[in-house]
Formats: structure tokens, sequence, C-alpha cells
């Protein structure tokens, strides 16, 4: 009987899937999974506004009994989730520092079901920005789910050119001229990932897709319209930036039923290549 030759089978995996074999499962990245915990009893959604605006994201207040003030704040967007452990409570005011030196909070009056308050950032000359909010538990999706949408997909890699509009001059732009970010679609619903380990949820619509985060504890709101297959146009707007975007998609990532149908051929093609060698 002849050996099969590792090379070959080396070859047909790097082929079909930049992945693992394990028991016939193939790892693929292509993938993106939302970490979202829609059923969790302490989830919010809250509504940022900036400008004529307005940005949903969502997070969960939950206790946690090892932790100092008995709280622990979960941000998820889409396949990135942040944890923070220091939010607290007194009398009816919630407090969450962002950061480690407190230059981003929440701060919240609190109610059973409802927040209402404000984020504040804050310079090093002191200047604060204040951006409004409120939230209620939910248990609905970020965006409400459009009965209709594009048909054009918006799974790929995509690499976008921005112009800043308008700043708020004392803070750093969040974003470069170049920036690239990772979709995922299934069915309305999209996430996303970006090379600044930003997070996004959002949905598709008419004529493209809208997508929100807040991952850099500050609120994101992409709007994106396409103009053909793989060109978007659109806007970004922060609590202290808007800007104007073009977008070119780079690749075509797999769909979850492309995906499968890889593991299938590949699987088909290791037990042919098996007997031709055996």
């Amino acid at each position: 009987m002849k050996l099969f030759p590792l090379k070959i089978l080396n070859a047909m995996m790097l082929s079909t899937c930049s992945g693992v074999l394990s028991l016939g499962l193939v790892s693929c990245s292509d993938v993106l999974t939302s970490l979202d915990q829609i059923d969790n009893p302490y989830r919010y959604k809250a509504i940022f506004r900036v400008k004529d605006k307005q940005i949903p994201v969502n997070f969960i207040l939950q206790p946690e009994q090892l932790n100092a003030y008995g709280l622990r704040l979960r941000i998820i967007d889409g396949p990135i989730l942040n944890q923070l452990e220091h939010p607290r409570i007194t009398h009816d005011t919630l407090y969450v520092p962002l950061d480690l030196h407190q230059t981003r909070s929440l701060k919240a009056l609190m109610t059973t079901e409802h927040l209402k308050g404000e984020l504040l950032t804050a310079d090093a000359d002191k200047q604060v920005l204040i951006t409004p909010f409120t939230a209620y538990r939910s248990n609905k999706p970020r965006f409400d789910l459009p009965e209709s949408y594009t048909d054009i997909s918006a799974t790929g890699t995509w690499t976008i050119q921005t112009a800043l509009v308008d700043s708020t001059a004392y803070y750093v732009p969040l974003l470069s001229t170049t920036e690239k970010i990772y979709l995922y679609q299934t069915a309305a619903s999209l996430i996303g990932s970006h090379t600044r380990d930003l997070g996004y949820d959002g949905v598709m619509t008419s004529d493209g897709f809208v997508l929100s985060s807040f991952t850099k504890a500050r609120p994101i709101l992409v709007e994106a319209t396409y103009t053909d297959q793989n060109t978007i146009t659109g806007s970004i707007t922060t609590d202290s930036e808007t800007y104007s975007f073009t977008g070119k998609r780079n690749s075509q990532l797999k769909k979850a039923s492309d995906t499968s149908k890889s593991v299938f051929n590949l699987l088909r093609g290791l037990f042919g290549a098996y007997q031709e060698h055996k």
C-alpha cells in the first residue's frame, strides 16, 4: 500500500480553506460570529444623540459579586466584546469610567428599566464634550430588521478612503485616511470587524447598509450606499467627528453555504486521492 502524500493533503487543504482538518471539521476564518446575548435579562439598548443622528448600541449591565462595586458592564459590538469591571451606582446614579484615566465616562440617572444620561469626554485642557443618551432593557436587535433590502451582499473585505468633514478640534481623529473593514451578512443582519479592533453590528438597507459601534468608548455610525456591486460611498459619524468615505471591496468572503460546500469538496477530494494512492 502506498503512503498518502502529505504535500497533496496540504495543497488540497490550503486551496479549499485557511484552516485545519480535525475529525472531519474545517475551521475557516471567513465567518464572523456575533457575541450579542439578546436574551440576557440585563441587556440594554442605548440611543446616543449626535447632532441630527441617533446611534444605537447594546450593552449588558449585570451583577458581579467579585467586583468592587458588585457590577460589570459588557459592551458588545458584533464579534467584539469589551468588559468593564468598575461601574457603580450611588443612590439612583450610575457612573461608568470607560478608560484608565477616566477621560471618558458614562453618567446616568437610573430607574428599574431605564437610564437617562450623558457620555462625558474630557481632553487635557479639561474641556468636556457631552453626548446625551437614553437606554432601556431590551431583547430586540440594535437596528429594526427591514422587510426588504438590497440584493447586493455586503460580505467581504473592504478598503475605505476617509475624508474628515468636521471635528471637535481638541480631539485626535479616530480614523486615518485609509481603513480596512471585514463584513459578514446573514439575511438582513450584518456584523463587522475593523483593523483597529472595532466591532460593528448593523442591518442592510434598500440601497446599502448601516452599522454602529461603541467599542472605542464612543458612539460610531456608518451609513453606506452602493454605487455598484463592489463600491460604496457614505458617511461616518462619531461623538466628535464626521467623515465622508468611499469604499472598494477587496475580496468576497465565503458565505456559510459556500463554506459547507468547500468542506464537502475537500473530504470528497481527500477520499478520491486516497483511493488513487492506496
